[in-house]
């Protein structure tokens, strides 16, 4: 049976990283589609699972990763994606990776910003040596994820018993990668910004403004179809809309 595909959703937004998403699904034998948090209103074919969500981004994402891991109906396995998570080339599976090993990742964490900084990178090691874990790599990486159900479902009741507010405060992906012993192959992060070269590689991720980047426009290029999971109402062909925001003086 093929895996099913799990999407977070921030709410509230304009949803075209997680139409172009979803249209990449294209390339990827799946089960269902669920869609966390956020809906979009032209979405379809998809089960939708609301999320309570608020001003800070860390709890809804938490939230989230509670309601998923209460879902009993997912196949076995599944993908765990984000909405701004594209798939550029066909493939059979999702392959295992890693961005880098977890000494290397907390070497460089005073560099860096956000949920990747300092003090989520020693939660999310604190958290796993508690359950006597040793990470070995880091997973925060813009690619989607293959997840066993069970024991997701395992390491978030055992994580939030031990700490409730803890999945809020934790790199998600590398406390799930460790506690799974996950593996994989190192690979770079496909997250591109405004000023990003053409995009070359299997997967990719847009921040909230580069879908209409260069890189963006090819995706939105190498995706011009609505997929199943948008209503076709509510779809409007690329060449239309980006003619609209051109006229409009929006970016092209």
């Amino acid at each position: 049976m093929d895996r099913d595909v799990v999407f977070m959703v921030r709410e509230g937004r304009q949803y075209e990283e997680l139409r172009y998403a979803l249209r990449s699904l294209a390339n990827l034998p799946h089960g269902r589609v669920w869609v966390y948090g956020g809906r979009p209103n032209w979405l379809t074919g998809a089960a939708h699972v609301p999320a309570r969500q608020g001003a800070v981004a860390h709890a809804n994402t938490a939230r989230i990763t509670a309601a998923i891991a209460g879902n009993r109906a997912l196949s076995d396995e599944f993908y765990w994606f984000h909405d701004d998570m594209y798939l550029l080339a066909p493939m059979d599976l999702v392959p295992r990776l890693h961005r880098c090993g977890w000494d290397e990742w907390v070497a460089g964490a005073a560099g860096r910003k956000g949920p990747h900084g300092p003090a989520k990178t020693a939660a999310t090691d604190e958290a796993l040596r508690a359950f006597g874990i040793t990470p070995e790599f880091s997973y925060e990486l813009h690619v989607p994820m293959v997840v066993d159900r069970d024991a997701f479902r395992d390491m978030v009741l055992a994580v939030t018993a031990w700490r409730p507010e803890v999945l809020v405060h934790v790199q998600k992906r590398s406390l799930y990668g460790n506690w799974m012993g996950y593996g994989g192959e190192r690979a770079a992060d496909p997250k591109f910004y405004q000023q990003s070269p053409p995009l070359d590689g299997p997967f990719a991720s847009s921040t909230d403004t580069s879908l209409n980047a260069p890189a963006g426009r090819q995706i939105r290029g190498m995706f011009p179809d609505p997929s199943p999971y948008e209503r076709p109402s509510e779809s409007v062909p690329d060449a239309v809309r980006l003619m609209v925001g051109h006229l409009a003086g929006g970016p092209r």
